[in-house]
């Protein structure tokens, strides 16, 4: 290694005599290639691009493909998540507007045929979406509804916390509110 004062020897001397140079270890001179002027487009962006084999050349095209199908998949995922988030709070807010009215087979509520039973022990045919009729107790499911009660008069389901008391007949939807204000619908006169 060169110590300080060899160094600033070594300065000095290369400033006053150009021609001379000192150095502490031989210099090994490595022959330069000449480069060729560049004459055409092709062959100034040949000289800017780093030169890979073929094989290097296909991978990294492929990598590239592939980010960009990752990155045009990503793009998509976060719009149609973000579709999602907006259907369902536009969901949320219909429920909030019209707790009563949805959509599809959700919006289906039986209505009652009759009503019979012994000893306090009653059941209810009700008729079902699609005409068909089904015999319910207390605690049995009507397309998507749990029968929570049943009187001589009426049947009332429930479906998360809405509640709907049933009259014969036909279903009227505008609620009424009971002690708990819950909306019940009225019962057809």
């Amino acid at each position: 290694m060169l110590n300080l004062k060899k160094i600033k020897l070594a300065v000095i001397t290369a400033l006053f005599f150009p021609a001379i140079t000192i150095a502490a270890e031989p210099v090994i001179e490595m022959p330069v290639k000449p480069i060729a002027a560049p004459t055409t487009q092709e062959n100034m962006a040949s000289l800017s691009k780093p030169q890979f084999s073929a094989k290097t050349s296909a991978a990294a095209n492929e990598i590239a493909d592939i980010n960009e199908r990752l990155a045009v998949l990503t793009a998509r995922l976060a719009e149609l998540e973000l579709q999602s988030k907006i259907a369902s709070k536009r969901e949320e807010i219909n429920k909030v507007n019209n707790p009563l009215s949805t959509t599809g087979a959700d919006s289906f509520v039986p209505t009652v045929m009759d009503i019979d039973g012994v000893d306090g022990k009653l059941r209810a045919s009700l008729y079902v979406q699609g005409g068909n009729t089904q015999s319910v107790r207390v605690g049995d499911k009507v397309g998507g509804w749990k029968v929570k009660e049943i009187k001589m008069d009426s049947v009332t389901v429930q479906k998360g916390k809405e509640v709907v008391r049933l009259g014969f007949g036909s279903y009227s939807p505008e609620p009424t509110a009971n002690a708990s204000g819950v909306g019940i619908p009225q019962l057809p006169r």
